[in-house]
């Protein structure tokens, strides 16, 4: 059965996200603390899935804002992405750790915000980096690193 969002709670979700781009610090241990409540939800995931593969721009707007100024919004970005990743979403997602490789090349923040998130996921996904199923991700990454 097709997996569709609550309406009600997806506004919440991005709500939420959107929050998460406030330089207030307040504001920012306020989402941190929302988005571990949300993941003890056994869809919470699902919702996250759905905004950063459905929803274009805020796809687009997650993987933009993984350079931000603050350190706390890089954080909680980087925390919303390792989360899909660690529960095996990296086959729902194929361009991710890509586009996280390809943000080398980018400003400090930028590269600080990708290099935080791919060692996140290493950390937390490398049964799933270096399985068959995903292409060997880490043939891809150990030479980015080097």
């Amino acid at each position: 059965m097709l997996w569709k969002p609550d309406k009600h709670r997806l506004q919440q979700i991005l709500q939420l996200l959107k929050e998460s781009q406030s330089p207030d610090t307040t504001i920012q241990r306020t989402v941190q603390q929302k988005l571990e409540q949300l993941n003890k939800y056994s869809d919470f995931n699902n919702y996250l899935i759905f905004v950063l593969t459905k929803l274009k721009s805020e796809d687009d707007q997650c993987l933009n804002n993984i350079g931000d100024s603050s350190p706390l919004i890089r954080a909680t970005i980087s925390i919303v992405i390792t989360t899909l990743a660690s529960k095996g979403e990296l086959q729902n997602w194929p361009d991710l750790l890509p586009k996280l490789c390809s943000l080398y090349a980018e400003d400090y923040n930028t590269h600080e915000g990708a290099l935080g998130t791919l060692q996140k996921i290493c950390e937390d996904s490398a049964e799933i980096l270096g399985s068959y199923d995903l292409d060997h991700p880490f043939n891809i990454m150990i030479p980015k690193f080097l």
